[in-house]
């Protein structure tokens, strides 16, 4: 999942990257980091982050594409297995510039949701 860090907290905090200590403090912006929930981590049979001596390489397949990125910290959604990434960093990586897949949006209290969409006059 492609986030915007900057905005994550305010859709859903539980999106937001924490890195590990090892990592740098610009680590959330950077292409090939990525960040797993406690469920991704399990499946993928990775050490916990934040004890970890430095960050573990999993590979992610696009298609027929597939891309090396460092697991650099975990978010703390629960659920189903996700690995969360910079969405500039998922464009570049598997060639997507200018290009997104979904957007999610929350609407602010009150807001009439067919009214929105009418509004946004998407295509």
């Amino acid at each position: 999942m492609g986030i915007d860090a900057l905005v994550a907290p305010a859709l859903n905090p539980d999106l937001l990257p924490q890195p590990s200590p090892h990592a740098g403090r610009l680590v959330m912006i950077q292409p090939d980091a990525a960040f797993v929930n406690d469920s991704a981590r399990q499946q993928l049979a990775l050490p916990r982050t934040d004890t970890a001596a430095r960050p573990s390489t999993i590979r992610l397949q696009q298609g027929v594409d597939t891309v090396s990125v460092q697991v650099q910290g975990r978010v703390a959604l629960q659920g189903e297995p996700v690995i969360v990434m910079d969405i500039a960093g998922v464009q570049t990586q598997f060639g997507w510039l200018g290009r997104l897949s979904r957007i999610d949006v929350r609407l602010q209290a009150g807001a009439e949701r067919e009214q929105v969409l009418r509004e946004l006059n998407l295509p």
